[in-house]
């Protein structure tokens, strides 16, 4: 689950990491060769998708996977986050992470039974992250 206001420490998750790492002008890391897979969902349709199971009665005593099931590799990610910031500083790959997730998939389809699309492009979300963590953004919107 990805969205604005996420932990961008070190300890956060890679998306806000990666936005906060290319901001500051400093190479991104990939552990491994970037090939494994992540599927990055809008927390709006996270909420929204959990809302929608907590009040339908077909899900009672039910669990359900709630992601969109976009598969984006962390090459890409990191590809996308370089260029929407405009970064020059690139990539550093380090070894991979021992009991690193190599592909993530999921089976949603209990909630896509429900009426759930996961309707926000992985792409507009991680901008979203980009200009939260923007000081610049935040100053450009008070200025307009």
């Amino acid at each position: 689950m990805i969205g604005p206001r996420q932990d961008a420490s070190a300890g956060g998750g890679v998306v806000p990491i990666f936005a906060r790492r290319s901001l500051e002008g400093r190479p991104l890391t990939i552990y491994g060769s970037g090939a494994q897979t992540r599927s990055f969902t809008s927390v709006r349709d996270v909420v929204e998708a959990t809302l929608l199971a907590a009040t339908s009665d077909r899900m009672r005593q039910e669990s359900f996977n709630c992601a969109s099931g976009i598969s984006v590799s962390i090459q890409e990610l990191a590809d996308f986050v370089l260029a929407e910031t405009g970064s020059a500083e690139g990539i550093d790959y380090a070894p991979a992470r021992p009991g690193d997730i190599q592909r993530f998939a999921v089976d949603n389809t209990k909630l896509r039974r429900l009426g759930v699309e996961f309707e926000t492009d992985w792409r507009s979300i991680v901008r979203e992250v980009i200009a939260s963590l923007d000081p610049t953004a935040a100053t450009t919107k008070l200025l307009t």
